[in-house]
């Protein structure tokens, strides 16, 4: 795959100086290899999924050393490393969402909207990145509320009894990251607390990042 890859850049950008598109490449790609690549890529989607649910959910992610569930560093809430991304909030479980959905496996998608329906909360004591809480978090419950509810005929997929609980989550979410951006200049502190607001440890930083998304 390396050698193919290196071949295809002069290929590439040969096509750019004859106005050959990325979407000409795409229609032209041999249908078998296409459908090997599109099996390859769900069963490394289900490799990490499966091994999240199994053994770490409700935990935000795996730790692939231990094999075992990983949230926030709460000993030592300045380690950013850990503790930008992960909030006490089921985040391989929400980041999900909008993948099993494309998967087509109906089954799969609304066992985990209900998971996440009746075990995340963001009253969290917890100090967080905002863009990454905003791509990955807001992001997925405000898509998986389109599929459900504006996206039907392209999914195929229709929830009874579904009562908007997934736009309830992404508006408390929100509310609660609105506080990074209160400052002169408007553009966001990187991290806010989710239950109090304006972190006192990073409230001399911005982040750029932050303003494009929010």
């Amino acid at each position: 795959m390396g050698l193919q890859f290196l071949l295809s850049v002069p290929a590439f950008l040969i096509s750019l100086s004859v106005g050959y598109s990325f979407y000409d490449m795409a229609m032209n790609y041999p249908t078998h290899r296409s459908a090997k690549l599109q099996e390859k890529v769900r069963q490394m989607f289900y490799f990490g999924y499966n091994n999240y649910m199994e053994h770490a959910y409700p935990l935000d992610e795996l730790n692939p050393h231990t094999c075992s569930g990983r949230g926030p560093d709460v000993d030592n809430p300045s380690n950013i490393n850990i503790n930008d991304v992960l909030g006490n909030f089921s985040l391989g479980l929400v980041d999900s969402l909008d993948t099993l959905a494309i998967m087509g496996d109906k089954e799969q998608f609304i066992l985990a909207i209900n998971n996440v329906i009746n075990s995340v909360t963001f009253d969290q004591e917890c100090t967080v990145q905002v863009f990454e809480t905003t791509i990955r978090i807001l992001g997925s419950l405000l898509t998986t509320h389109m599929i459900i509810t504006e996206w039907t005929d392209t999914f195929g997929i229709k929830i009874d009894h579904y009562d908007n609980e997934l736009l309830s989550l992404a508006h408390d979410l929100g509310s609660r990251l609105l506080p990074a951006f209160d400052n002169p200049i408007g553009v966001p502190f990187p991290r806010v607390n989710l239950r109090r607001g304006k972190s006192e440890i990073f409230n001399k930083e911005t982040c750029t990042a932050g303003a494009g998304t929010g």
